[in-house]
């Protein structure tokens, strides 16, 4: 049998395995394993596609696929606070940190999270773009109010106006 993959997440270093005689009605299990590596980056939940190939010694061959659920991480932006000392608020002119909450909606710990705040208004100055964020379960949320982002808003933003950040 061999195997094979376009997901770019997944390296294949052992591809081919040999089944021996499979007698007809049973099932067999290989002596050996085929052997894959996942991209760190992976997000938990992500279905992985492998195909697989298997010939036997006539030529027939039969194809089907393998997927693979990765176990991890996924780390979603739910909510965020201005401390101003103020109105929660980035008004013109002012600067405020910026405390962003996750929730881990994967099936592992995400632990050392860092996070980069980045905005492409030209109205915008970041001027403390790295946040740490505390270890969040699988499940919960967290924060890095201990060390949030600083913004200032420029005094030519209109007040009201919404500023789209990306973390």
């Amino acid at each position: 049998a061999t195997i094979t993959t376009d997901d770019a997440f997944v390296t294949i270093t052992d591809d081919a395995e040999d089944f021996g005689i499979i007698p007809a009605g049973n099932s067999v299990y290989c002596t050996d394993d085929f052997d894959i590596s996942i991209a760190s980056d992976v997000l938990g939940g992500t279905e992985l596609m492998l195909d697989i190939a298997i010939e036997d010694n006539a030529g027939n061959t039969w194809n089907d696929m393998i997927f693979l659920v990765v176990e991890g991480a996924n780390l979603d932006a739910v909510d965020y606070t201005i401390v101003n000392g103020g109105n929660g608020i980035l008004d013109p002119g002012e600067t405020g940190d910026i405390s962003v909450t996750l929730a881990n909606i994967g099936s592992v710990t995400a632990d050392g999270i860092e996070g980069i705040l980045r905005s492409s208004s030209g109205g915008i100055t970041i001027s403390d773009s790295v946040g740490t964020f505390e270890s969040i379960p699988p499940g919960d949320e967290g924060n890095n109010y201990a060390d949030r982002f600083v913004a200032e808003a420029s005094y030519q933003i209109l007040p009201g106006s919404q500023i789209p950040f990306t973390l």
